[in-house]
């Protein structure tokens, strides 16, 4: 089982929990609307549920760890 690291767009002063309404409000950063964006197109294709690394933004590159 893979474990998946919390989001960091969570911690965001920018990001409304509001349950069933997750929204950014108007002037996030451009890297937590990408964090965002690509967290809630995973979830919406349930990709996140088979590969949590969909998360790992490809431009980014592998040297964070």
């Amino acid at each position: 089982m893979t474990s998946m690291q919390r989001p960091n767009f969570i911690d965001s002063p920018y990001f409304v929990n509001e349950p069933g309404n997750w929204h950014l409000k108007p002037g996030a950063l451009s890297e937590v609307q990408r964090e965002f964006n690509r967290f809630i197109k995973a979830m919406n294709s349930h990709e996140l549920l088979q590969d949590p690394a969909v998360l790992i933004d490809p431009s980014e590159g592998a040297s964070h760890n």
